[in-house]
């Protein structure tokens, strides 16, 4: 009902406010994409399909095609207006639109990124060990987005120089575990990233999430391995907690290292710090046979 209601006020209204004051969830980010890309959401796969129907039916929304294109368009207006802003509210709502419009791979979309990201870099002029900021998280977004796109090299950068430090580290996993379905129920602005303590999460579920995202396919799957290589040197107790999801940890990144040879040196290096650690754990694992 959420996500229904948030396409209308788009549609409708040319609406976007509610991305300014609210930090959305995976699973309300995946009923919009259903709707706008035509991405199935996760909880939905591989559910059997009513053997009775008589008649065909739509296994999908179906947004039509002018709509869509209003979608994006007033996506896309909100945020070039939010520029001249530098209220964290306007940060929030730019950089959630970010990951939003990276759903359109049109020609037009892909263009409106690249020049949103020299609008940005121009802005911030953000330098390495700023630290958390607001506009760190915008930085992430759009760097997220740029990569969904098939352009890595700004969330390469991202990786290798805004995620120096343990805060900004820390940042990355209350995002990822919010995000996962960890963390704060709901939050109101990207602040919490920084100010929430990692102790009050667990992190099973959030190892579990990103354990499916270590897939060739991925647009970011360099960002996740990073991402889980920070989670256990911080929670290596989770890799003997569930051995059959360490085992589909193995599984993931072996594959990753044995088929993407393209990936850059860093990423390489994550995977096999991640592999060494799943191996330690099998082998330490109790009831373990030579």
């Amino acid at each position: 009902m959420e996500a229904d209601a948030f396409l209308d006020q788009v549609l409708a209204a040319a609406d976007v406010s509610l991305l300014g004051s609210w930090v959305s969830t995976r699973r309300w980010n995946e009923l919009i994409a259903w709707a706008v890309a035509g991405v199935e959401p996760r909880a939905l796969r591989n559910r059997p399909s009513p053997a009775d129907r008589r008649r065909a039916a739509p296994t999908a929304p179906e947004l039509p095609s002018a709509q869509r294109a209003r979608f994006f368009s007033v996506l896309r207006a909100a945020a070039e207006q939010s520029l001249v802003d530098a209220d964290v509210a306007a940060v929030l709502l730019r950089r959630q639109i970010y990951y939003m419009a990276a759903w359109d791979n049109s020609p037009t979309g892909r263009q409106w990124l690249t020049e949103m990201e020299r609008a940005e870099l121009r802005r911030l002029r953000r330098r390495p060990n700023d630290g958390w900021t607001p506009e760190w998280v915008g930085a992430r977004s759009l760097a997220v987005a740029r990569s969904c796109q098939g352009e890595p090299d700004l969330l390469r950068r991202f990786i290798a120089l805004d995620l120096d430090d343990d805060v900004c580290e820390a940042a990355n996993l209350n995002y990822w575990a919010y995000w996962s379905g960890e963390g704060p129920a709901v939050a109101t602005e990207d602040a919490f990233m920084a100010s929430y303590g990692l102790a009050r999460w667990r992190g099973d579920r959030l190892l579990a999430h990103l354990t499916q995202g270590l897939a060739s396919e991925r647009p970011y799957v360099e960002l996740t391995a990073h991402s889980v290589c920070s989670l256990i040197r911080r929670r290596p107790y989770l890799l003997a907690d569930d051995l059959t999801l360490t085992n589909e940890l193995g599984h993931r990144t072996a594959r990753l290292l044995d088929t993407n040879t393209d990936l850059p040196a860093t990423a390489r290096q994550a995977l096999e710090n991640i592999h060494f650690a799943v191996r330690m754990a099998r082998d330490s694992s109790p009831g373990r046979t030579g």
